[in-house]
Formats: C-alpha cells, sequence, structure tokens
C-alpha cells in the first residue's frame, strides 16, 4: 500500500480558503456592528448629558430669579405657562420694596404653531422656548430666550383634558410654574434628538420659596 503525505509546503485547498473567507467576513461584520452600535451608544449616552446640564441650569436660573421674589407679587398665567414676578429690591422706610416686573413663559419656537407638525423641520413637533422678560410693560424691555427645546407637553402628559399625572394641572406645558401652599412649583421637559435621529426626553421639577 502507498501511503501519501501532505508537506508542510503544500497550499491551501480551495475548500480551506473558502472558509476562511467566511470566518473573516463574518468576524469583520461583527466587529463593524460592535463599533457602529457603541458609537450609536456614546452618542445618545453624550446627547442626555447634554440636555441634563442644560435642565440643570435653565432650572437653576429659574430658581435664582424667583427666590428673592414674594409671593404677593407673583401672577401666575391661567394655564400655568407663565409667572411675572418682582424682585425684592430692599427695604425703604420700613418697607420692601421691589424691582421692575419680569417674567418667564412658554412660546412656540420659531417657525413653530400649535398644530401638531414639524413646522420649522428640526425633527420636533410643536416645540418651544422659555422666554425671560425683564422690566415688563415699561420702554426698556427686552426679552430673551433662556432655552430651546421646551416639549409642548410635560412628559407625563398628553392632549386629552386629563391629568395624567395627578398634579392638579390638565394637559400642562413642558415649562409650568403652579403654586403649592407657600411654594413655586416649576416643571421643564426638554427634548432633542441624538445623532441617531432619536428623540430624548429629560424633565425635572423644583420647588421655589420666595423669601420675601
Amino acid at each position: 500500500m502507498k501511503r501519501t503525505t501532505r508537506s508542510a509546503r503544500s497550499g491551501y485547498t480551495l475548500t480551506e480558503l473558502a472558509l476562511a473567507a467566511v470566518i473573516l467576513t463574518v468576524t469583520l461584520g461583527s466587529l463593524a456592528l460592535f463599533s457602529g452600535t457603541s458609537a450609536g451608544a456614546l452618542g445618545e449616552g453624550t446627547s442626555q448629558a447634554e440636555l441634563d446640564a442644560q435642565l440643570r441650569r435653565t432650572m437653576s436660573r429659574l430658581g435664582d430669579e424667583l427666590l428673592p421674589s414674594g409671593l404677593a407679587v407673583v401672577t401666575l398665567a391661567a394655564d400655568d405657562s407663565a409667572v411675572t414676578y418682582r424682585r425684592s429690591a430692599g427695604p425703604l422706610a420700613g418697607h420692601n420694596t421691589w424691582e421692575a416686573p419680569r417674567r418667564f413663559a412658554f412660546r412656540y419656537e420659531h417657525g413653530e404653531i400649535d398644530d401638531g407638525l414639524d413646522n420649522n423641520g428640526n425633527g420636533l413637533v410643536d416645540e418651544g422656548v422659555v422666554e425671560w422678560t425683564i422690566d415688563v410693560g415699561l420702554p426698556s424691555e427686552r426679552t430673551v430666550i433662556l432655552c430651546h427645546g421646551v416639549r409642548e407637553l410635560d412628559a407625563r402628559e398628553t392632549d386629552d383634558d386629563t391629568d395624567e399625572d395627578g398634579d392638579g394641572l390638565v394637559d400642562e406645558r413642558g415649562f409650568a410654574v403652579r403654586r403649592d401652599g407657600n411654594v413655586l412649583r416649576i416643571g421643564l421637559t426638554l427634548e432633542r434628538l441624538d445623532p441617531e435621529g432619536h428623540a430624548l426626553t429629560r424633565g425635572l421639577e423644583t420647588a421655589v420659596q420666595p423669601r420675601n
């Protein structure tokens, strides 16, 4: 019987080469999928962190502004989407004095209207801003935008004329201020798109007790 052995220098068979190519393709595909998933997760995490930071900065500014006010000089809009207030200017002849009125209010983003459509083409529907106006009603009145990407409704609410979150407000805006005893409760919900085009929504509520 004649026995044939393959030399160590002999080449690979066609079947072995094909199998190696399949394994390499699957491996590279898995690595690409893992890389894409990791990049997507990183992008979403970064977007969430940025949204959280914006939310905290805005709420801090709202609290800092309302703290030196007083409940006697605070006026809330009928739908709780705006608050007009005055800051203490210090005592005079034994009585507290007040600065000119200021106001925080929800307004629709430029190019948006209340119609359930994305009118300005940024991927968000009926989103708004928080406007901050100082010297309300005076010739020196001026308004700036405190933050963009305010959701039309609180994240826990839907437009159905009911109070889903049980806070006493019906279909409240993504920015809403209500009075609860001696404190003002401020709710703010922001939204944005992550790099993959997915909608992110973050909300925060805080309580401020005006000290004057």
